[in-house]
C-alpha cells in the first residue's frame, strides 16, 4: 500500500474498482470514558464475497482505519487462496504509459473508420474529499464505456482505453471502404460486429437460439425480462430461471491485467457474454435476452 495513504482511503478506492463501497459503523462509543476506547465496523460487497470487519482505537479516527486494515487483510487472503478474484487497483491502471494518449488514439481511430467523434460525460463523483473518485462516460454512436480515475483526466483517459479495446476487434466497421451513412445504418453495422464479438454461438447456422420456446413461454420471458421494477440482475435471474437455463461468471485474465467478467449461458447452443464489471454484464445480457425473445 502507498506509504501516503491511509488504510481508509486505499479501501475506498479497491472497492470502486468493483463498484461498491465500504459502509462504516460506529459500535461502540468510549468518549466521555476515563479511557476512551472505540469501535467501528465496515460491511462491503466484493465481488460474490461479503466483507465485514471489526477495528479499534483510542479515538474514532484510530478505530475506523483499524476497521479499514482489517478489511483489506480479508481481501488480501482472498486474493492468495484465489487468484480469479484477484484486484486490479484502479491507480496502477492509471499509471500505465498505454492509457495516456487514448483519447487521440481514440479519435484517430474513429476518424480512420468514419465513426462519430467521441463524446464525454461525468457521470458520477464520490468517494470523500481525500479520495475522490470519478466516472466519465465514453459514446461512440450508440455505445458505452464506463471507467473510473480518481481525477476527471484520468477517467477519461481510461473510459477512451476501454473504448478502443471495444472497437478495435470491430475490424471491418467504418473502414475507408465504408460509404458514409445515416446513424441508424451505421449503429446496426455496429450492432452485428458487437454480436458476433461477444455472442459465440457453437452453430453458427442457429438464428434463433430460443426457437424451441411455445408462444405463451416467450411472452411470459419477455414481460419478465422488460420488467423494469426490477434490478438488471433479478430481471435476469429470474428470466433464466423461468426457462431453466442455468449460467455461471467467471473472470478472464486480459493483456491489460484487468479481469473480464464472463458469463455462459447453459444451453445448446452456449451462449457466452462478457463485460469488464458486473453490474455492466448484467445489463448486456438482458438486452441480449431481450433481443433474442423479441
Amino acid at each position: 500500500m502507498d506509504e501516503c495513504k491511509t488504510p481508509v482511503s486505499a479501501l475506498y478506492e479497491l472497492c470502486a474498482t468493483r463498484f461498491t463501497q465500504p459502509t462504516f459503523t460506529l459500535t461502540h462509543n468510549g468518549v466521555n470514558t476515563l479511557n476512551p476506547f472505540f469501535k467501528f465496523e465496515v460491511k462491503f460487497a466484493f465481488g460474490s464475497f461479503n466483507i465485514s470487519a471489526v477495528g479499534s482505537g483510542r479515538s474514532k479516527k484510530e478505530a475506523k482505519h483499524d476497521a479499514a486494515k482489517v478489511a483489506l487483510e480479508e481481501i488480501s487472503k482472498l486474493n492468495l487462496r484465489d487468484n480469479k478474484h484477484k484486484v486490479v487497483v484502479i491507480s496502477d491502471l492509471e499509471n500505465k504509459e498505454c492509457h495516456a494518449k487514448a483519447v487521440k488514439e481514440l479519435s484517430d481511430l474513429c476518424e480512420d473508420r468514419n465513426l462519430p467523434q467521441p463524446m464525454y460525460f461525468l457521470i458520477h463523483e464520490s468517494g470523500p474529499a481525500h479520495a475522490k473518485l470519478f466516472t466519465m462516460k465514453c459514446k461512440v454512436a450508440v455505445y458505452e464505456q464506463d471507467e473510473n480515475g480518481h481525477t476527471k483526466k484520468a477517467a477519461k483517459q481510461l473510459a477512451a482505453f476501454k473504448m478502443v479495446e471495444f472497437l478495435k476487434p470491430l475490424e471491418d466497421v467504418g473502414t475507408s471502404h465504408l460509404v458514409p451513412t445515416s446513424k441508424e445504418a451505421l449503429n446496426r453495422i455496429l450492432e452485428e460486429k458487437v454480436k458476433a464479438r461477444n455472442i459465440k454461438y457453437k452453430s453458427k447456422s442457429v438464428d434463433d437460439p430460443f426457437d424451441f420456446l411455445d408462444k405463451e413461454t416467450r411472452l411470459r420471458a419477455i414481460e419478465m425480462i422488460k420488467n423494469q421494477s426490477l434490478e438488471p440482475e433479478m430481471r435476469l435471474k429470474n428470466t433464466l430461471a423461468f426457462l431453466k437455463i442455468d449460467f455461471h461468471i467467471t473472470d478472464v485474465a486480459t493483456v491489460t491485467g484487468k479481469p473480464l467478467l464472463l458469463m455462459k449461458w447453459n444451453m445448446e447452443p452456449q451462449i457466452q457474454i462478457s463485460d469488464y464489471c458486473l453490474m455492466g454484464l448484467y445489463d448486456r445480457a438482458n438486452r441480449y435476452l431481450d433481443s433474442f425473445l423479441t
